[in-house]
């Protein structure tokens, strides 16, 4: 009897049913970026909100890509051509969103060396620049997941927001998310039951204003007097332009006779 097989099994039992960690090529920030925003990866990812460390790891390479001389752009362009997303709409929405992102990061002071080592391990890196200073800057969904969980794992989705505005943000609704998951259906990046939940959301969110409170009687007595005043006075305007019109054909009729008279007499 021979113990090895129960010992390999032994040490086997703490990774069954664990999902093994993905490999992502690190060789160069395009190559990196293409496997984090793989879209068909992305399709499998499982749990809530699953590609926040995603984003986090695509800002710092970016960065990291900028730092040596290459444009965000162009390694946004070589991450989707390396998915065939180039000149897709999920590629060029990509490529929007996280330039966009990158910005905004710069803008809070993320890329500090502490920064830019909790970015590339998909963690929120502390603002150092700005009225938030200190805070974190979370990954938040634009559109929220709780109202359209059909995007929770779409990087071009999420946004940065620092950490105290991310948890009083709610799952709010408003014109521009509308706006926004219109054009993704549009490029076909959304379904119609999504768009319908979007749309749904704001029309709850919308707040009608107060309806006016009644008049009181005096009031409406007032508005009853001005009321008759306004038809007295359009009476009068129309009888006045009664009387011109007649005077006008009065002038009229006078002038043709005055002109047949003279027409008879020269003849």
């Amino acid at each position: 009897m021979t113990f090895i097989p129960i010992l390999t099994l032994l040490l086997l039992l703490p990774t069954i049913g664990l999902r093994a960690e993905e490999t992502i090529d690190e060789s160069t920030p395009a190559k990196a970026i293409a496997s984090l925003t793989d879209p068909k990866k992305l399709a499998t990812l499982k749990g809530e909100r699953a590609s926040n460390p995603r984003f986090q790891k695509c800002l710092y390479w970016l960065a990291t890509a900028r730092t040596k001389g290459e444009s965000p752009a162009y390694v946004m362009a070589s991450a989707n051509q390396k998915n065939g997303q180039q000149i897709t709409p999920y590629g060029i929405l990509l490529s929007s969103s996280l330039t966009a992102n990158l910005a905004e990061a710069d803008k809070f002071g993320l890329f500090s060396p502490e920064g830019l080592d909790e970015l590339r391990r998909g963690k929120s890196a502390k603002i150092t620049k700005g009225e938030y200073a200190g805070q974190e800057a979370t990954a938040y969904h634009f559109i929220p997941r709780a109202v359209c969980l059909e995007l929770d794992n779409q990087i071009f989705n999420l946004r940065l927001l620092p950490s105290k505005l991310n948890s009083s943000k709610g799952d709010k609704v408003e014109k521009e998310q509308v706006e926004y998951a219109e054009e993704l259906h549009r490029n076909g990046l959304l379904s119609q039951g999504g768009l319908d939940a979007v749309q749904t959301a704001y029309k709850k969110d919308i707040v009608l204003p107060p309806a006016p409170p009644p008049l009181t009687q005096e009031e409406r007595d007032k508005a009853e007097q001005k009321n008759q005043e306004a038809m007295k006075e359009e009476s009068r305007q129309l009888a006045i332009e009664d009387v011109r019109a007649e005077q006008q054909g009065c002038s009229a009729i006078y002038f043709n006779v005055r002109e047949n008279r003279k027409t008879s007499e020269g003849g």
